[in-house]
């Protein structure tokens, strides 16, 4: 049976100077081994809602609780044994190595002088290797990329062996290797550790991939948990993100802007090659069919994606790659109106791809 690590009952956060209630009687629970992604557009009260549950900012109203303890009635150093909390800012760290840096989060655990005991040195250890970075463990924490520094503010917090771990956008200012790296590290740790690990994101497409549970924040106190399949199945992400002229994809978990095509063109072949040519059509305004029968513009991927073949009324060319495909079918787009063939790109169509469209099915 899997460990409740927090609880939230009736819970409602905001500020009582100027009065504002974001979200209320909010019903929450954490649990152990457990990543939870906290999503929702700014403002809608997601920094809010951390400060609250780690005890940073006092909720209007309701209780948490940390391990079936009110976590009003614990004292700043059993909390900090609780959990541990990493936030977004980029701190000035000092002339630390990061294996002084990882020891910070010892403090909790040591005498008011600080001393490192040898257990307090194997859990240091023990962080250091958990998070990947012992070959940097003896690096100033300044000479550091993002990405490290990052990866050491999570060591420190792991140093504090708490039961919860909360993280306010840990990937903000990461490239994208940089975020997956962390987000899969994240996963790894609240599997292997049974921590349960609460973090704030904006990177839809990394919460859809790896949360266990997502908690979506909307206006007008919107809330609603769930595993990130059914989140999407109930449609809450459109409810939550979506505006005017942006559709949510649900096969593929993305939105994207409402396509107005500008004309339909068949397309053949097959695997990987197909569906980024396909992709390709489809972003330069091109609705794209399976069916050939009376499309006057043709484009067929050769075998293994060696190269494309187009035919326009009867006129064959090849091209070398999937640029010099919409290069030439821009081209002929621009010599319509100068030439009496008929026009191969019928009127618009608004839509997403419609049925023939659909690359899935290759």
């Amino acid at each position: 049976m899997r460990e409740v690590k927090l609880s939230a009952f009736s819970l409602s956060i905001g500020y009582v100077q100027p009065p504002s209630v974001l979200n209320k009687d909010l019903r929450l629970d954490l649990y152990g081994g457990e990543l939870v992604c906290l999503l929702g557009p700014n403002g809608v009260g997601k920094s809010t809602l951390m400060r609250s549950l780690c005890g940073l900012q006092k909720p209007l109203r309701g209780r948490i609780d940390i391990m079936g303890h009110a976590l009003s009635d614990l004292s700043p150093e059993i909390r900090a044994k609780y959990f541990a909390v990493v936030l977004t800012e980029r701190l000035q760290l000092g002339p630390f190595c990061v294996r002084d840096l990882v020891g910070l989060g010892r403090h909790p655990h040591t005498s008011g002088f600080g001393k490192l005991r040898p257990h307090d040195q194997e859990v240091i250890d023990w962080a250091i290797q958990s998070t990947d970075i012992a070959a940097i463990q003896n690096q100033n924490v300044n000479e550091l990329s993002d990405g490290q520094r990052q990866r050491v503010m999570i060591a420190r917090a792991l140093a504090q062996e708490p039961q919860l771990l909360f993280l306010d956008e840990p990937t903000a200012f990461l490239d994208l290797p940089g975020r997956v790296e962390v987000t899969k590290l994240l996963k790894q740790l609240a599997r292997s550790t049974q921590k349960a690990i609460l973090m704030s994101t904006h990177d839809l497409d990394l919460a859809l991939s790896v949360a266990d549970r997502i908690w979506l924040l909307g206006p007008d106190g919107f809330f609603q948990a769930g595993a990130p399949e059914d989140l999407v199945l109930t449609k809450a992400f459109e409810r939550v993100f979506c505006a005017k002229g942006i559709v949510f994809d649900h096969k593929r978990g993305t939105f994207k802007a409402l396509q107005v095509f500008s004309g339909v063109i068949a397309l053949r072949g097959e695997g990987l090659a197909r569906h980024w040519t396909a992709h390709a059509l489809e972003r330069e305004g091109f609705k794209v069919v399976s069916d050939e029968g009376r499309q006057d513009l043709r484009v067929e991927v050769l075998q293994n994606g060696t190269g494309w073949h187009s035919r326009f009324h009867g006129r064959d060319q090849e091209h070398a790659s999937i640029y010099a495909l919409i290069t030439t079918i821009h081209r002929l787009k621009e010599s319509i109106g100068k030439s009496p063939v008929s026009d191969p790109f019928p009127a618009a169509i608004t839509g997403e791809g419609g049925k023939g469209g659909d690359r899935e099915n290759h």
